[in-house]
């Protein structure tokens, strides 16, 4: 399959800078890749969670819109690697994927929400 998205891999703080700069939140959807647990403990803000472990993973990604803007991101970097090659493989526009994950957003000090 010809794949027909674009990924392009930002640093943590080139991730801050998209988030800062692009204020209307229906332009764009993070998605955080990791565990349901996980993302309770700790997620960028707005993120949806959608766990790559998930059988259902691939049926949950083909129930978004191909046309906007994706950050994704796991802990570090294995799971947003493969997950951006398979949707840039379904049709996906643009993917953003993270460097370095949440481990890396959290060592460059930058806003995480948790769940009380």
């Amino acid at each position: 399959m010809d794949r027909e998205g674009i990924i392009n891999n930002f640093t943590p703080n080139e991730i801050n800078d998209y988030i800062q700069t692009n204020h209307n939140i229906k332009d764009y959807m993070i998605i955080d890749l990791r565990s349901p647990a996980n993302c309770r403990k700790n997620r960028l803000s707005n993120a949806l969670n959608i766990n790559y472990n998930d059988e259902n993973f691939e049926i949950e990604l083909e129930k978004l819109d191909k046309n906007r803007v994706y950050l994704i991101y796991c802990s570090w970097d294995a799971k947003s690697d493969i997950a951006s090659e398979m949707m840039a493989d379904l049709g996906f526009a643009k993917i953003i994927r993270m460097i370095g994950g949440i481990s890396a957003w959290h060592k460059d000090d930058f806003l995480l929400e948790h769940d009380e």
